[in-house]
């Protein structure tokens, strides 16, 4: 739930990139160059309505069927989940569900659902809203993008009374609550998936969360208005000593060049992406200050095809990845926003460990060397390596709108 401060300026996160970035190797079959980190910019709050910069399009928002990230962002407000994870301590916690067992074989999960609750449409929620959820989620019609394969080896659901609700599960799956915890799996109205059709449904999304939706224009923007009556929210929702933000309207921004702009003329107070360029500029504006905040998880990565010449070499890739140098990469594309990883997880990720940096440091030398004993050399001397005379050349499939284009050339 975003909250203004006693201050009266709202802390608003404008990430350098929502796509989670590093630089490493795994397993030799990809080279990935950097750790990327978002930033918080400060800007005055309008009264009790903020306006929040969505910087990529997605071919829909419905958590059920549609897998892009920039979804959950409005959505995380729409719906509640069975169980959350704290963001300071990572645990679960309780979300709809206020007590879950585990049988022992890990194959059945029991969800003890909270009373009272009630969806933005005066539904009462209960075990059947969740079983509803399920089974538009795993129904084949659906075509759902991410949430079904998030579910695991789920095979049913039993409900056993109305507030408990077992999910079966074909084999142990480790990471159901992690991904109970998604919007992707957020519960939605029984009576709203009936009323609405598959493919209206996101027009009309209704859910528990402390937020309701009120109007989606596709492709313009979708406005949130604060749920009054939301009391069940986990501990961290609190709003101790602080007044609800009555009204989110998010907004598209698919021009990088129209961002920066947009947050200094005041148009957002919230922008969800800016280029490093600009956050230098806003930097150095009084009325932005930038908080970096490392991101975790999977990183951006160039990944090699392993089946085909000249990568289906690995002493070429462990060259490779070593000629890279992924400080220069984050001076000049990312003006040191982003530290360097070498991982194929970024640092601040549970469990991340350090010694990969150890590996596959920047040797130019040494790749140099590397690539002359597998017979590369610049034998008609225009600075490019070849062999037997077919020059040394890779071609890469770059995303248009993010960094890699520039990264590649590098």
């Amino acid at each position: 739930m975003l909250n203004t401060r006693q201050r009266g300026r709202l802390l608003v996160f404008s990430c350098l990139s929502l796509i989670m970035l590093a630089c490493g190797m795994f397993g030799l079959g990809a080279l990935v160059l950097f750790q990327h980190e978002s930033a918080a910019v400060a800007s005055a709050q309008p009264a009790n309505r903020i306006v929040y910069g969505l910087t990529f399009m997605p071919s829909g928002v419905d958590p059920h069927i549609n897998a892009s990230s920039e979804l959950t962002i409005p959505l995380r407000s729409v719906y509640d989940t069975l169980v959350y994870r704290d963001p300071q301590s990572k645990g679960f916690v309780p979300g709809l569900a206020q007590d879950v067992q585990v049988s022992p074989d890990g194959l059945v999960y029991t969800f003890q659902l909270k009373s009272g609750v009630v969806f933005h449409d005066g539904t009462p929620f209960d075990a059947a809203a969740v079983g509803a959820t399920l089974d538009r989620i795993t129904a084949p019609e659906t075509q759902s993008q991410k949430a079904l394969f998030m579910l695991g080896p789920y095979d049913k659901y039993v409900i056993v009374d109305p507030l408990t609700i077992q999910i079966i599960l074909k084999r142990p799956h480790a990471a159901l609550l992690d991904a109970l915890a998604q919007t992707y799996l957020g519960i939605a109205s029984p009576k709203a998936l009936q009323e609405y059709d598959r493919d209206r449904y996101q027009l009309h999304q209704v859910g528990t969360g402390p937020y309701q939706m009120v109007e989606y224009i596709p492709g313009d923007y979708m406005l949130l208005r604060r749920n009054p009556n939301y009391t069940w929210g986990p501990p961290f929702y609190n709003l101790s000593n602080s007044t609800p933000v009555e009204e989110i309207e998010f907004r598209f921004f698919t021009d990088p060049a129209t961002r920066a702009p947009a947050l200094e003329t005041g148009a957002v107070q919230i922008m969800g992406e800016i280029s490093p360029l600009d956050a230098q500029g806003l930097a150095r504006a009084d009325q932005f200050a930038l908080v970096p905040q490392p991101i975790p998880g999977m990183p951006f990565q160039f990944f090699f095809n392993t089946n085909r010449a000249p990568t289906d070499n690995l002493n070429l890739r462990r060259a490779l990845i070593v000629a890279t140098n992924r400080v220069a990469i984050v001076d000049t594309i990312f003006q040191q926003f982003s530290p360097p990883a070498y991982g194929p997880l970024s640092s601040v990720t549970p469990f991340y460990d350090g010694r990969v940096k150890e590996y596959y440091t920047h040797d130019a030398a040494a790749a140099k060397r590397a690539l002359g004993a597998l017979g590369y050399t610049d034998s008609d001397g225009d600075q490019f390596l070849d062999l037997n005379g077919t020059k040394l050349t890779l071609i890469m499939l770059v995303p248009a709108w993010s960094n890699a284009p520039q990264i590649a050339q590098k």
